[in-house]
């Protein structure tokens, strides 16, 4: 999608982009109130996912992409992660396998991943992957 607007000259306009986070996307609406129940029924912050990754140009432009279907590396574990969005009239049961499908594909991309040190598999060189599920709740 792209986005468009002129931001009131008194605004400051990083704090602007920062408050664009979490994206409504991943985190529902109304923001504050699905917020809330993220952080509610979350065990611990979503880190990167749902933040961006992009560039901000010497000449004021902006381009970014929202951090989903993305791997981190931290304290030689890897961590990737998926989410659904929850409505009034979700079923469960598909928003559940939904995920698992979502995770399964993130797996096969981990397969492809390969260690410098030896080449194998990245799961055999690191044991203790994770993956994490999400879910947005949208009123």
């Amino acid at each position: 999608s792209r986005v468009s607007g002129e931001l009131n000259p008194k605004a400051n306009p990083i704090k602007a982009f920062i408050d664009t986070f979490p994206a409504g996307t991943l985190s529902g609406a109304p923001k504050v109130k699905a917020m809330q129940l993220i952080s509610e029924y979350e065990p611990h912050s979503r880190g990167a996912y749902g933040g961006c990754i992009g560039f901000i140009g010497l000449n004021g432009t902006l381009n970014q992409a929202i951090t989903i279907r993305t791997f981190v590396s931290r304290n030689n574990e890897l961590w990737f992660q998926a989410g659904g969005g929850i409505v009034a009239k979700s079923n469960e049961e598909y928003e559940l396998q939904e995920v698992n499908n979502k995770l399964w594909n993130q797996d096969q991309r981990g397969k492809s991943f390969k260690t410098e040190a030896n080449g194998r598999d990245w799961r055999k060189t690191n044991p203790l992957a994770h993956h994490e599920i999400l879910f947005s709740f949208w009123s």
